[in-house]
């Protein structure tokens, strides 16, 4: 995907994750995305929106009686000069009333409307796209179920140990084509990693690429939960895999490797 596409795809999913949540595998190719665009990272205004448009829904009901006496008497604490008003209705004409003042509540209609309005765009915009035939990115369980399914070159291979006397932690897979520069990693079972302290990282060795320094395949996150699917992120032309590595690195990954934290491995032998 060009970066227009990218964008594209990282709004779809900040939608999808308003509206409804992602799944674990839809949740790490956001957090890729995120990594690209980081004037993304940590905003909020597809989940508000989401959620002005739920409270533009709501019926309105009367205020219990005693919640409306609690809040006569908060009132009434912090306002001891107007203590004398023993309803909230009275005490809203007089001027030295802020907490429910009229022009703020014209701010939060506005603020909401504003909202529902980002949201609208960007749904019209997705729907805009669709009716003139523009191509509706797949999600990354679609594209990997796309990629096994293509025949060519191919190639699936599962996680192994890269030691006999050590278990495999997880389980999984790689897919990956040369021809298409396209792949995927599949795990279940991948601890958690600690952000702050440690990230994977995949190393992909190429039959034409030195073993000293075979190329950076991409960093990710491990899954609490559930099945992860990462796409593979190549930063150099991969002519003919040989062999896939994942390591643990230091947040954002390294460039060489001393591989002293390798923990797993997926030769390339069968095809899809």
């Amino acid at each position: 995907m060009n970066r227009t596409e990218k964008l594209e795809r990282l709004l779809d999913l900040k939608v999808r994750e308003a509206a409804y949540g992602l799944s674990s595998g839809e949740s790490a190719e956001l957090r890729d995305l995120v990594s690209e665009f980081p004037e993304w990272d940590g905003d909020e205004s597809l989940e508000l929106a989401a959620a002005s448009i739920q409270l533009l829904g709501t019926k309105d009901e009367q205020m219990p009686a005693y919640l409306m006496k609690s809040i006569e008497d908060e009132f009434s604490r912090l306002y001891p000069k107007q203590a004398g008003a023993t309803r909230i209705d009275r005490a809203k004409d007089e001027q030295s009333f802020t907490i429910f003042d009229f022009k703020w509540l014209g701010w939060s209609l506005a603020g909401a409307f504003g909202a529902m309005l980002l949201f609208n765009t960007l749904s019209n915009q997705v729907s805009f796209e669709a009716e003139r035939g523009a191509p509706v990115v797949a999600t990354v369980e679609q594209q990997f179920d796309e990629l096994v399914a293509s025949s060519g070159d191919v190639i699936r291979s599962r996680w192994v140990s890269p030691s006999e006397d050590k278990e495999l932690g997880f389980e999984g897979e790689v897919v990956w084509s040369d021809s298409k520069q396209k792949g995927f990693m599949k795990f279940k079972g991948l601890p958690p990693n600690d952000k702050s302290k440690e990230t994977y990282q995949l190393w992909i060795f190429d039959e034409n690429q030195k073993a000293e320094t075979p190329i950076d395949g991409g960093i990710f996150d491990g899954a609490t939960e559930g099945e992860l699917i990462v796409p593979i992120q190549a930063k150099l032309e991969v002519k003919n895999a040989q062999l896939f590595a994942i390591t643990v690195e230091k947040p954002g990954g390294v460039v060489v490797s001393d591989r002293q934290r390798l923990i797993g491995l997926a030769k390339t032998k069968s095809k899809a």
